[in-house]
């Protein structure tokens, strides 16, 4: 793994993985762009800027209720 530090403030610390930036988050963020975010998560911002689609589990693998 090639992953290196960008950036660190006092909320989070940015990394450059492969396919973008990981944002891993040290304490709960209140205000700005990643509001909600609670301490030890992260989110990734993809460099060509499309997420990744997400694809429903098969039917055998969804839980009946």
């Amino acid at each position: 793994m090639d992953n290196e530090l960008i950036e660190s403030t006092d909320e989070y610390d940015v990394y450059k993985v492969t396919l973008g930036h990981l944002y891993h988050f040290k304490k709960d963020c209140n205000k700005g762009e990643f509001r909600g975010q609670k301490t030890g998560t992260t989110r990734m911002k993809y460099t060509d800027g499309v997420e990744p689609r997400t694809i429903p589990l098969r039917l055998k693998y969804r839980q009946q209720s």
